[in-house]
C-alpha cells in the first residue's frame, strides 16, 4: 500500500512545487541581466527550501513564512519583467526588494534556529525565538502589501507555469522572441560585443578604404586611422568592419569605443567588457591571454583611442596595453584617433594611412543630396556646403537641418546670425560650432530638449534609459526630448543602448550652453543614490550594483569633479558622493578615487569631516598618511558634535587603522575599546561586529588567538542576534583563522564552508569575503601540504577575482600561486612571473606588507635553487617587520637545517626560535617543525633523543594530517635504520614516506626514495650473490648463516612492536 502523506508532509511538497519553477525563472532573469538582489532571494530561498523541511519545532509556524515567500516572488518577478528597462527598477521598488532580501535571511535564521543540534539557537532565548518568527511573519506580510500582490495561489502558479512553458530549452538571453531580449546583451562572434551597423551613406573615403583592405591583406596588420574631430574616422572604420573581404578573412569581429576609458586599466576592461570577460580592476592579461586561444584571425577597431591615450600620465600604460595587442600575430588591430600623431610602441603597417582630409565636393554633395534626398544643385546649397568646409559631421548635420527645415530657411538663418564669422574667416573648429548652433535654434528644439543635450554634455557615458526614467530629472517629457536629440543627429545610441552625445557637440554645449546648477544637482543626486546603494546594501550582488557605477564612471568623476570647485552650491553632497565612490574604490577597483584628494579640507560641516578623515584613514593601505594628524583633527571635530554613533564609529576606523600598523597599536586597542562601549550604548551592532573583528585581528596578530577566537563567537552571536548574515561571514572566517593557528583544520574548514554557503546568500560571490574565505581554505591546504587543491583554488581566484577584481587580492593571488610553485618544484621564470605580477599590484596600491612577502617567497625560491647566501639575507631583512606570517614563514625555512649547506647553518639558534616562536604565536605546526629541526641537530651525537624528538614530531603531523612533514619523520627514520645496517627497516620507513611525498607533489623526493629503495633492493641481490657462492647448492649452509640470511624478514614482522616501545610524548 503506497505510503499517505501526512498534511504536513503534503504542504512542503506543494511548497518545492511553487518555489522551483518561479526560482528556475528569477535564475533566467539573474543570468541574463543581473539586477541587484535577485542572487540572494535566489540562494536564500533555495536554502529555506532546503531547511523548513528539516525543522523539528514550531513547524507550522515555518511552513507559514516560507509559503508567504511565493506570492512576493511572484509579484517581484512581474515588476522585472513589466519594468520599461527589463532588469532595472525604481530606487524606490528597489529599496523594497532590498527590504525583501532582509527579511529572507531573517526568516532563514528563524527557520535555522528550529532545528536541533543548530548552535544559533543557543544565541537567542525562548521569548526571544517566539518574538523573531513573528517579527518575520510580520514583514512578509508588509512586503506581500507593498507588492500589492492578490492572494490566489493557483492563479498565479499557472501564470507562472505558462511563462515557462512559452520559453525554449536555452537561457532567456539566448532566444530573440523572449520577453527578456529587448535588453539582453547582444552578441557578435560570441562575444559581449555588439558590432555598430554598416554605414548607409558613405562617399569621399572610397581610396581609404582601399588602402586599409590592402593593409589588412598582410601578415599581423595594425592601422591607425588619423584625423581632427568629425572627419568621419568612425564611419571609415565601420566600413572597414563591413567589407566585404574583412568579413571572409576575420571569423571574429569586435568594436570598441575608448571614449570613456581614461586609462590603459579601463581601456582594458572596455576591451574586456566586448569579450563578454568578467569586469574586473585590470583585465590587460585577461585581454591579451583571450585572443591568444583564440585559433581563427580576429580584427579589434578601438575607436577614439585618443581619450585615453592623449594625456601625458595614461600614455605609457596605453601604449604599453597597444603594444602586447600587437604582438599577436593572428589578431588585426585598427584604431581611429583624432590628430595626426600615432602611438609609439607599435610597428604600424607600411605604408602609413595618411591622416584624413575634408571631403571632396563631389563627396560632400552627394552626402547632402541623399540626406536632404534633393539632388538639385544650387547656389544656396554650394553656399552652406562651403561653410561647412566639407567636414563630414559638419554636413551630416547641416543636411540633417535642411531636411527638417528646408534649405532657404536654414540659410537665412545661419546668414543672420554669423554673418560676421563668415567675413573674416574661421577655421574648421568655429564652423563646427556654427553647425551646432544652428541645429540648436531650430524650431524643434524643444526647452526639454536642449536641457537634455546640456545634460549630455557633462557626461561622456552618456544615459542608459533606465537613468532617464528614473533618475527624476527636472526635463519636462524626456523620452519626446530624446527623440528629438535622435532626429536632429545632435545624439545618438551607442552599441549598449546609451543615449550619448559626440565629444565635439559636447563640446560646444558646454562651452556656450552649458547645464544648469539645477539640473547638475539632480544628476548628481542620482549618482549619489547609486553609490549609497551599493554602500548600504552589501548583501546586493556585487556584478548588479558595481555594474551599473562602472557604467557611469566617466559621468562620475566629471560631474563630481565639477561639484568640488569652489562656489559649488551643493559641495558638501558632492563630498559625501565622493566618500561613497571611495568605497567602491578600496572595495572593488584600484584602491583609491583620485577624487578623494581634491576635496577642501577647510570645511565648516564637523560631521562631514569627521567622515572625510574616517575615510582618509580607512583607505591608508592605498596611501601614506600622517595617522596623528588624522586622528587629531578627527578628535577635534567630534568635540563640536553630539552624535554618539558617528563617534564609534570614528574611534573604531582610528583604532583599527592604528592597532593593525606599527604605529601604536596598544593605543589604537584603546581606542577600540572605547569604540565598543559607545557603540554598545547606541545599540549600533554593525558597528559592535566591526570593532571586535578589529580586536580579533588586533590579538591574532599578537599571538593570541584564543582570545581571537572568544571574540570571532562573540560576533557570531551578535550578528545572529541582527540576524545580519554578513557579519556573521565575517565571524565565521574570524573562528576559522584562530582554529587554523590551534591546528584544527577540520574545525576550520567546517566553519569556511559555512561562511562560504552565507556569502553565497547574500550575493556576495566573487567580492572581497569570498576571496578571504578562499584563501584560508588555501592556507589550511598548504599547511596540510596538500598544494594541488590550493593552486586550484588560487587559479580559479585569478580567473574569476570578481567580479569586483580587488586588485590587493588579485596580487595576492599571484602571490599564493609563485608560494605554492616554490614547494613543488615549479619552474624559476613561472615563479617569477607571478612574483612580478604581484609587486606591480601591490606597488600601485602602496601596500608595503605584501611587498615583503614577495620577498620573503624570493628568499625560499634562491634558498630552493641552492643560493644560501642571498636567501640567508633576504629571510633575515624580511623578519625585521615582525609580521606573524613573516616570522613563521622565514623561522620556519631558517630553522631547516636539512635545506642549508654546512657552513650556512651556523647554530642552533634557529631551530630552538622557531620553537620559541611557536610558543609565543601559539602556533601548534610550527612547534612540531621546531621538534622535527632540533632533532636533526641531536641525530649526529645522540641518536636516542632525535628518535623520540621525530617520533614526537610525527605524532603531531599524523593528528594534524601533514602529509610532507610526516613523509619527512619517515625519512629520518630509514636513515637512522639504514644507518645502523638495518635495511629492512629502512625499506619499510621510505615505503611510508613514498605515497605521502606523492600527495604533496614532491617529485624529487619520491625519485630519491625510489633510487634508495633500488639501492636497497641491489645490495640485497648482491649479497644473495655472496652467500650463493660461499655455499654452492651442494653444501648446506648451517643454521647459523640461514638465520643471517633471514634477518631482513625477521627484522620487518618485528618493526612495528620495536616503535611501541619507544616512549610517546604524544601531540
Amino acid at each position: 500500500m503506497p505510503h499517505q502523506l501526512t498534511s504536513t508532509e503534503a504542504r512542503i511538497n506543494n511548497l518545492t512545487a511553487y518555489l522551483t519553477p518561479i526560482l528556475l525563472v528569477f535564475a533566467e532573469l539573474n543570468d541574463a541581466f543581473c539586477p541587484p538582489f535577485v542572487q540572494p532571494i535566489i540562494k536564500t530561498t533555495q536554502a529555506l527550501i532546503a531547511g523548513v523541511q528539516n525543522v523539528k519545532r514550531n513547524k507550522d509556524q515555518c511552513l507559514q513564512l516560507v509559503e508567504s515567500i511565493h506570492p512576493v516572488l511572484f509579484a517581484i518577478l512581474r515588476i522585472h519583467l513589466e519594468s520599461e528597462t527589463v532588469g532595472s527598477l525604481p530606487p524606490a521598488i528597489l529599496e523594497d526588494v532590498a527590504g525583501f532580501t532582509d527579511t529572507l535571511h531573517k526568516t532563514y535564521t528563524c527557520i535555522e534556529m528550529q532545528q536541533d543540534g543548530n548552535k544559533i539557537r543557543q544565541f537567542f532565548r525562548q521569548s526571544e525565538a517566539h518574538g523573531l518568527l513573528k517579527e518575520c511573519q510580520n514583514k512578509l506580510d508588509q512586503a506581500f502589501n507593498v507588492f500589492t500582490v492578490q492572494n490566489e495561489a493557483d492563479a498565479m502558479h499557472q501564470e507562472l507555469m505558462e511563462l515557462i512553458s512559452t520559453l525554449s530549452d536555452g537561457t532567456m538571453s539566448d532566444r530573440p522572441s523572449s520577453v527578456f531580449y529587448k535588453g539582453a546583451r547582444l552578441c557578435s562572434s560570441n562575444s559581449f560585443s555588439l558590432l555598430p551597423s554598416k554605414p548607409k551613406i558613405f562617399h569621399g573615403r572610397e581610396s581609404e578604404l582601399q588602402e586599409i583592405m590592402e593593409l589588412l591583406g598582410q601578415n599581423t596588420p595594425r592601422v591607425a586611422i588619423l584625423g581632427g574631430g568629425g572627419m568621419g574616422k568612425t564611419v571609415l572604420a565601420r566600413a572597414v568592419l563591413h567589407h566585404t573581404d574583412t568579413c571572409a578573412r576575420f571569423e571574429h569581429r569586435f568594436f570598441v569605443s575608448a571614449e570613456v576609458a581614461t586609462t590603459a586599466v579601463e581601456l582594458a576592461a572596455l576591451i574586456g567588457l566586448h569579450l563578454g570577460l568578467d569586469p574586473g580592476s585590470n583585465l590587460t592579461r585577461t585581454v591579451v591571454q583571450y585572443f591568444i586561444s583564440q585559433a581563427s584571425p580576429c580584427l579589434l577597431v578601438l575607436d577614439n583611442l585618443e581619450t585615453p591615450w592623449e594625456p601625458a600620465q595614461a600614455r605609457e600604460g596605453v601604449e604599453n596595453l597597444l603594444s602586447l595587442l600587437a604582438a599577436l600575430e593572428h589578431l588585426a588591430l585598427v584604431v581611429t584617433l583624432r590628430g595626426a600623431e600615432r602611438p609609439s610602441k607599435v610597428r604600424w603597417s607600411r605604408p602609413f594611412l595618411q591622416p584624413l582630409q575634408p571631403l571632396s565636393n563631389d563627396a560632400a554633395q552627394q552626402i547632402f543630396e541623399q540626406i536632404t534626398d534633393d539632388s538639385h544643385a544650387s547656389d544656396e546649397r554650394t553656399q552652406l556646403l562651403e561653410f561647412t568646409e566639407n567636414m563630414p559631421l559638419a554636413v551630416d548635420l547641416m543636411a540633417h537641418l535642411v531636411e527638417y527645415e528646408g534649405l532657404l530657411t536654414v540659410l537665412t538663418r545661419w546668414k543672420t546670425e554669423k554673418t560676421s564669422l563668415l567675413s573674416v574667416g574661421h577655421d574648421r573648429h568655429s564652423n563646427l560650432d556654427t553647425s551646432i548652433a544652428i541645429s540648436l535654434s531650430s524650431p524643434r528644439i524643444t526647452p526639454g530638449a536642449r536641457e537634455l543635450l546640456s545634460l549630455l554634455s557633462i557626461l561622456p557615458d552618456g544615459l542608459s534609459d533606465h537613468q532617464l526614467t528614473h533618475s527624476n530629472l527636472p526635463i519636462t517629457d524626456i523620452l519626446s526630448c530624446k527623440s528629438v536629440l535622435l532626429a536632429t543627429s545632435l545624439a545618438y545610441k551607442d552599441t549598449k543602448n546609451r543615449l550619448r552625445s559626440l565629444v565635439p557637440i559636447r563640446e560646444h554645449i558646454q562651452q556656450f550652453s552649458p547645464p544648469s546648477q539645477p539640473l547638475v544637482m539632480s544628476i548628481r543626486k542620482g549618482f549619489h543614490n547609486l553609490l549609497n546603494s551599493y554602500a548600504e546594501h552589501k548583501t546586493a550582488p556585487i556584478s548588479s550594483i558595481t555594474a551599473q557605477i562602472t557604467a557611469n564612471f566617466a559621468n562620475l568623476h566629471k560631474v563630481l569633479g565639477e561639484g568640488l570647485q569652489p562656489g559649488s552650491l551643493d559641495i558638501a553632497e558632492t563630498i559625501r558622493c565622493c566618500l561613497a565612490l571611495s568605497y567602491m574604490y578600496r572595495v572593488h577597483m584600484d584602491g583609491r578615487t583620485p577624487l578623494l584628494d581634491r576635496i577642501p579640507l577647510h570645511l565648516c560641516d564637523h560631521q562631514l569631516m569627521v567622515q572625510y578623515l574616517m575615510e582618509q584613514m580607512t583607505v591608508q593601505t592605498y596611501t601614506s598618511v600622517d595617522a596623528e594628524r588624522l586622528v587629531s583633527q578627527g578628535i577635534s571635530h567630534l568635540q563640536h558634535l553630539d552624535d554618539p554613533k558617528l563617534e564609534a564609529n570614528f574611534y573604531g576606523t582610528a583604532g583599527a587603522f592604528m592597532s593593525h600598523s606599527t604605529i601604536d597599536p596598544m593605543h589604537g586597542f584603546q581606542f577600540l575599546e572605547k569604540a565598543l562601549a559607545l557603540s554598545k550604548s547606541t545599540g549600533d551592532t554593525g558597528v559592535q561586529c566591526q570593532i571586535l573583528h578589529s580586536m580579533a585581528i588586533f590579538m591574532s596578530r599578537r599571538g593570541n588567538p584564543t582570545a581571537a577566537l572568544a571574540l570571532g563567537r562573540e560576533v557570531e552571536q551578535i550578528a545572529y542576534q541582527a540576524t545580519d548574515l554578513v557579519q556573521v561571514t565575517g565571524a565565521l572566517q574570524t573562528i576559522a583563522e584562530a582554529l587554523i593557528t590551534f591546528g584544527d583544520y577540520k574545525g576550520a574548514l567546517i566553519e569556511l564552508s559555512r561562511a562560504r554557503e552565507l556569502v553565497d546568500m547574500c550575493g556576495l560571490t566573487g567580492g572581497s569575503r569570498y576571496c578571504n574565505i578562499s584563501n584560508d581554505q588555501t592556507e589550511i591546504h598548504i599547511r596540510k601540504s596538500e598544494y594541488a587543491e590550493a593552486k586550484s583554488i588560487q587559479t580559479a581566484l585569478l580567473q574569476n577575482t570578481a567580479i569586483n577584481k580587488n586588485s590587493e587580492i588579485h596580487g595576492y593571488t599571484f602571490l599564493n600561486i609563485a608560494l605554492v610553485d616554490v614547494m613543488i618544484g615549479t619552474t624559476r621564470e613561472l615563479i617569477q612571473q607571478n612574483l612580478d605580477s604581484a609587486r606591480k599590484v601591490f606597488n600601485r596600491a602602496k601596500s608595503p606588507l605584501p611587498i615583503i612577502y614577495c620577498d620573503m617567497v624570493l628568499a625560499d625560491l634562491n634558498l630552493r635553487e641552492g643560493n644560501w647566501v642571498l636567501a640567508q639575507a633576504q629571510f633575515q631583512e624580511s623578519l625585521t617587520s615582525r609580521d606573524r606570517q613573516v616570522v613563521v614563514y622565514c623561522v620556519e625555512r631558517l630553522a631547516d637545517s636539512t635545506r642549508w649547506l654546512a657552513h650556512f647553518q651556523g647554530h642552533a639558534k634557529w631551530p630552538m626560535m622557531c620553537l620559541c616562536e611557536s610558543q609565543r604565536l601559539q602556533e601548534k605546526l610550527m612547534l612540531y617543525k621546531a621538534l622535527l629541526f632540533i632533532g636533526d641537530w641531536f641525530i649526529s651525537e645522540d641518536e636516542v633523543t632525535a628518535h623520540n624528538l621525530f617520533t614526537v614530531a610525527l605524532e603531531g603531523f599524523t593528528f594534524l594530517d601533514v602529509h610532507q612533514s610526516r613523509a619527512q619523520c619517515f625519512m629520518r627514520f630509514g636513515e637512522m635504520a639504514q644507518k645502523k645496517g638495518d635495511r629492512s627497516k629502512a625499506a619499510e620507513m621510505w615505503r611510508e614516506a613514498r605515497p605521502l611525498f606523492e600527495r604533496s607533489l614532491q617529485t624529487k623526493d619520491v625519485e630519491q626514495i625510489d633510487r634508495r629503495l633500488a639501492a636497497l633492493e641491489k645490495e640485497h641481490q648482491s649479497s644473495l650473490v655472496n652467500l650463493m657462492t660461499l655455499y654452492p647448492p651442494t653444501e648446506q649452509p648451517d643454521k647459523e648463516v640461514i638465520e643471517a640470511s633471514t634477518e631482513v624478514t625477521r627484522s620487518s614482522s618485528t618493526d612495528k612492536h620495536t616503535r611501541n616501545q619507544v616512549k610517546m610524548l604524544g601531540p
